[in-house]
């Protein structure tokens, strides 16, 4: 028997996800970043739909699934700003280097990251450093000398998760986990809400800023406006599991899919023009520079 290629082992895997029922399809959080773009993500949702294993207990839409509802907990408030300005989020660079004269808002002078390695991940990290290179100040809360932190000027040291206390809301998952401080922040570092207090603080508004309230006072707040019944218990367990831990993502629009949004019936419908006409629904080419691209012949979900 000859080996099997590449082509036939993805064959055999594909009858082996169509067989069965129900499969679980989970992508993974970065199959987007290469040259196909979004369509892999757009193919799993169509995968789980060929197989009939959308919205089942056991299935999976073939999505991350991190738009389901999370238990209910407070959160510290995001004032509105009138007229604050805004830009497609792999756009800032463009907006920084270009500013004004190239179409944006505003011209930005300065970059204050918190929560984020801006040159670390991004669609031209490159052209992302030249916009750090080219701002007139760069802060940053970190824990570590990263790429990012290297191109600020200031760096103000933030406490690790293990050094702070704090409440922890997943992104697919319908719990709540609550965390003490494992050890005491080293150093100078402190958790970022402590800092934005004492930068409020010499701006003149630390009292609306802060509330009269300390971080562990917030994180009680938190559990006030939360679901947990029992804050003693969920602080002692470091859990608290919502009900519905079986839910699955679609299930009632996979069921019945003309009833479940009354106000728009629709169906999960795949469409390929391509395949109408007979071509091939992808091909991979090579541009002058060698680069291979994905000409599109096909949108599958609508």
């Amino acid at each position: 028997m000859p080996p099997l290629t590449a082509s036939d082992s993805i064959s055999s895997k594909g009858m082996s996800l169509a067989s069965a029922k129900p499969a679980m399809l989970l992508p993974g959080f970065s199959i987007q970043r290469v040259f196909a773009g979004e369509e892999p993500f757009r193919l799993d949702v169509a995968l789980q739909i060929a197989t009939g294993n959308f919205g089942l207990p056991g299935g999976s839409t073939g999505s991350l699934n991190n738009r389901l509802p999370a238990p209910r907990v407070g959160r510290l408030p995001v004032p509105a700003v009138s007229g604050q300005p805004a830009v497609p989020v792999l756009r800032w660079p463009d907006a920084v280097l270009e500013g004004r004269q190239g179409g944006y808002p505003t011209n930005i002078h300065a970059i204050y990251s918190v929560g984020y390695n801006f040159l670390n991940q991004g669609s031209d990290l490159r052209k992302n450093i030249s916009a750090f290179m080219k701002v007139d100040f760069a802060a940053c809360h970190e824990l570590f000398l990263t790429p990012t932190a290297r191109y600020c000027d200031v760096i103000l040291p933030a406490a690790h998760a293990l050094e702070k206390e704090d409440i922890g809301v997943p992104w697919l998952g319908n719990f709540l986990t609550y965390k003490r401080p494992a050890v005491p922040a080293r150093g100078q570092a402190r958790c970022d809400f402590d800092i934005f207090c004492d930068l409020a603080d010499r701006m003149g508004f630390a009292s609306q800023f802060s509330e009269g309230r300390d971080s562990s006072a917030w994180v009680q707040h938190f559990l006030d406006q939360s679901e947990v019944p029992d804050h003693e218990e969920f602080r002692r367990s470091g859990l608290y599991l919502a009900p519905d831990q079986e839910r699955v993502g679609l299930a009632d629009f996979a069921a019945d899919p003309l009833c479940a949004i009354p106000s728009a019936p629709l169906r999960a419908r795949l469409r390929s023009p391509a395949r109408a006409t007979g071509r091939k629904l992808a091909s991979l080419k090579s541009p002058p520079g060698g680069r291979p691209r994905l000409i599109h012949a096909a949108r599958s979900c609508s």
